[in-house]
């Protein structure tokens, strides 16, 4: 994998508290606070060479091997909610707390695609790249789900979930299929599939926190419950497996009695 480019890295101050301070400015005190609300603020390499944290101050890049800092991004705007990396490990995709999607090359630094959406739907909750890395999908307050070409900054398809009667309009989880035919999310306790060139609804299963398995047959859910025996109640969770193309449940794990966070 590339190493990130080494941007506003200063030899002599592996801390980073002299890097690309503002005009006036003489040190830096912490590395900047992060949203609570965000998605997911850090970002991977493929091979866990590298990892990205973006906060307000701007995108930090880490070495794992040694956890030292090797370069600071975007510090011109900083407020970074969202980061991605891709499957290749090529490109990262961030978005701004006011609406900018970026698109950079890793190993460059060099932005290939500038997204606004300011003026359209605003803050962006969900970024995620397709598995051939040359689509990003995001999701934004206004719950649209929208598709970008990585290249060109293009939107290919827009998306506005319908959700059944009660239910609310709030997107926590989404995902490309790894064969690309499906792009899923979760709306409330419903997880729903489109296909991510027409938009069009192709699937809606029982469930949240979902797992594509890696053939893309299958989809592993989280199905919330209370388990009233107990004082004060206390939530837990079964996990429901279905086959995507029959829409059948073909597995149903009850055992454990707590919370699923994450398949």
């Amino acid at each position: 994998m590339p190493k990130p480019a080494t941007l506003n890295y200063v030899p002599d101050d592996p801390t980073g508290n002299t890097w690309a301070l503002p005009e006036g400015a003489i040190t830096r005190i912490g590395k900047g606070y992060h949203s609570l609300s965000a998605s997911c603020e850090i970002a991977l390499f493929p091979d866990k060479t590298y990892f990205a944290v973006g906060n307000c101050i701007g995108l930090w890049w880490y070495d794992v091997a040694s956890m030292t800092l090797i370069a600071l991004w975007e510090t011109e705007r900083g407020m970074i909610s969202i980061v991605e990396i891709s499957t290749n490990g090529k490109l990262i995709a961030f978005a701004n707390w006011d609406g900018f999607i970026k698109v950079r090359d890793i190993q460059g630094g060099e932005c290939i695609a500038e997204i606004n959406r300011k003026l359209i739907h605003t803050v962006n909750k969900h970024l995620t790249f397709s598995p051939d890395s040359c689509r990003i999908a995001i999701v934004n307050r206004d719950k649209y789900v929208e598709v970008f070409d990585v290249q060109n900054g293009e939107c290919l398809v827009q998306i506005e979930p319908t959700v059944n009667e009660g239910e609310k309009n709030s997107i926590s989880k989404l995902r490309f299929s790894p064969n690309e035919q499906h792009l899923a999310a979760t709306v409330g306790y419903q997880t729903y599939l489109w296909d991510p060139i027409t938009g069009s609804m192709t699937a809606e299963f029982s469930g949240r926190n979902f797992a594509f398995s890696p053939d893309s047959r299958l989809l592993a859910c989280e199905n919330p419950y209370l388990i009233e025996d107990t004082t004060p109640v206390r939530g837990a969770s079964n996990v429901s497996v279905w086959d995507i193309g029959t829409g059948e449940r073909v597995g149903y794990y009850t055992e454990h009695k707590a919370l699923v966070r994450t398949i």
